[in-house]
């Protein structure tokens, strides 16, 4: 696509910013982060979520000490589950931050109002023309709140 074709829909427009800002490794990135809490399992992903991945390190945020405690006792077992579902992204270790407690329950409540959201608007963008993929519709969501909370670095 170029920058003379038009768009059909919000999605062909998101879609495309979502290629140039995140070449080839875009769909391993984003299936990581929309996965979190598979990998953590649940309780785990209420206070411990993934914050960025740099220089192949995974750097992960907390609510409390007792959270890093567990997930340093934890650390092996999780990236050799990262690493067989995700290679592409070669963690190669994980850091472990306490995050800013106002900061953590703002990004819950913000997790919340999206989670709440997302069926509605959802279903409009499903009544104005017809969703391919109930399933891309929801990992494009879950990209849109990880790059939400990246931003509050």
């Amino acid at each position: 696509m170029n920058d003379n074709d038009e768009f059909s829909n919000a999605g062909d427009v998101l879609k495309t910013l979502f290629e140039r800002i995140l070449p080839e490794e875009k769909d391993e990135y984003f299936h990581f982060f929309s996965g979190w809490e598979a990998i953590a399992g649940s309780e785990t992903a209420m206070h411990v979520f993934p914050r960025d991945i740099v220089h192949n390190v995974l750097v992960l945020e907390t609510d409390h000490p007792l959270w890093s405690q567990q997930i340093r006792m934890r650390q092996e077992g999780l990236l050799k589950i990262i690493r067989g579902k995700y290679p592409a992204l070669e963690i190669k270790r994980i850091r472990v931050v306490i995050g800013n407690k106002t900061q953590l329950e703002t990004n819950q409540d913000v997790k919340k109002k999206i989670k709440q959201n997302k069926s509605s608007v959802q279903n409009s963008l499903s009544n104005t023309e017809p969703t391919e993929n109930t399933e891309e519709a929801q990992s494009f969501f879950k990209l849109l709140e990880t790059m939400r909370s990246r931003g509050d670095s």
